[in-house]
């Protein structure tokens, strides 16, 4: 029952900075917010939103290898959500570690076929890499799930014109 209390009481604290770290960040005090995030997670390490909110502060500000670091800290079930294995694909890119990217966004893309902006990157990704062919693929799921997707509407676009496909690559601008 105390072990119990002491879980409960931790994580209480760790959604109050949370909190906290939420209202700096709206307030353009990007220093505290990461500060306190890290408090938070520190506390409550399973929280993935926790994790995605300290991550996206952190790339904002340029400061990737720390963002680096956070992902080699992932827990197994944080690893099989999506919208962190994005965010990571996306920093490694930066990074220049494209073939990193690649990994991680089809793992992404395994996890979840019908996430549109997993599609696009690791369409993006094998554009970059001239895999023309599987970029198609995955940029036409991407358009497909979610229509909304200017920057996969662009790279579609683009692959399109790279197989000379002139006239697709013009309706899909």
């Amino acid at each position: 029952l105390l072990n119990e209390d002491l879980n409960t009481s931790l994580k209480d604290d760790a959604d109050r900075l949370f909190l906290l770290a939420q209202l700096n960040s709206q307030m353009g005090k990007k220093a505290t917010a990461i500060q306190l995030g890290l408090q938070a997670r520190y506390l409550n390490h399973n929280d993935s939103g926790i994790l995605l909110f300290v991550i996206k502060l952190l790339v904002r500000e340029d400061r990737l290898e720390e963002v680096q670091a956070l992902f080699k800290q992932l827990t197994e079930t944080q690893k099989q959500k999506p919208e962190v294995l994005v965010q990571w694909g996306l920093v490694e890119e930066r990074l220049g570690d494209i073939d990193k990217a690649l990994e991680i966004y089809t793992q992404a893309v395994r996890l979840s076929s019908d996430d549109a902006l997993s599609q696009m990157l690791l369409g993006k990704a094998l554009l970059k890499q001239g895999e023309t062919a599987s970029a198609l693929t995955h940029l036409e799921a991407a358009c497909g799930l979610d229509g909304q997707q200017a920057n996969a509407y662009y790279a579609l676009s683009r692959a399109q014109l790279k197989i000379g496909d002139n006239a697709s690559a013009i309706q899909s601008l």
